[in-house]
């Protein structure tokens, strides 16, 4: 029979916390011992496998759609080819809750140009477009409007 999940052999941290993982990871080994002891090795290494492909096909899927570009319209708008001075023709609608939400951050803004620029410095080098953007949002929602 493999042994797949064996038990660890020698000295044991004595710290509360590994000894609570290193005890609970020894029942778990035992219980899946106790489970696969009839399944030959060749079982066994169809389940490992079979185990790998699922759970990293899940994580790649997972991290493929981390990636993948979304439809976020609604909540951001992009300034496409801002630094070559071409601007977008087509600008996305700009929610009531979206330019709430702009106003607010550029009240912010005020209060730290007033109270903390060192913030404000960082805020706005860290995110160099933020100003132009709600600005963009403002107009936007006020030709809406009109």
């Amino acid at each position: 029979m493999l042994q797949f999940f064996r038990k660890k052999k020698g000295n044991v941290e004595v710290n509360g916390f590994s000894a609570a993982v290193e005890k609970k990871k020894l029942k778990i080994a035992g219980w899946l011992n106790r489970k696969t002891n009839g399944w030959s090795p060749v079982v066994v290494k169809t389940a490992l496998v079979v185990f790998c492909i699922v759970f990293g096909g899940f994580c790649f899927y997972t991290l493929s759609q981390s990636i993948r570009k979304r439809d976020i319209r609604s909540h951001i708008i992009v300034l496409n080819h801002l630094r070559s001075g071409v601007q977008p023709t087509h600008y996305p609608p700009v929610s009531d809750s979206l330019f709430r939400n702009a106003l607010r951050m550029k009240q912010c803004l005020d209060s730290l140009r007033q109270n903390d620029t060192n913030k404000l410095k960082a805020i706005l080098l860290a995110k160099p477009f933020l100003l132009t953007n709600l600005q963009l949002i403002e107009t936007i929602y006020q030709s809406q409007k009109h």
